[in-house]
């Protein structure tokens, strides 16, 4: 249902399940090693949503990466990930 009670958990990012996008370093450590919460290099988050489609344009300079899932999430999380050169 849209507008239920789990899409706000969703949207609380307290169960995680988001993707992350943020500014790469010189470092190879991967991007979980690079994310902090306190931290301003992150560029766009994307909470988990039932149905929905989300495109992103992203510079070679930016990594994704997804928040792992906590067991208190209301379901499980699909994804289908495609990337194409411009």
């Amino acid at each position: 249902l849209i507008g239920s009670d789990d899409d706000a958990i969703w949207e609380s990012g307290d169960v995680g399940g988001f993707e992350c996008y943020i500014e790469a370093d010189d470092d190879d450590e991967g991007a979980e090693a690079e994310y902090d919460e306190e931290d301003d290099t992150q560029l766009l988050s994307v909470s988990a949503s039932f149905n929905t489609l989300s495109l992103v344009y992203r510079d070679p300079g930016t990594m994704k990466f997804v928040k792992y899932v906590g067991s208190g999430a209301p379901s499980s999380r699909w994804d289908i990930a495609l990337e194409y050169d411009v």
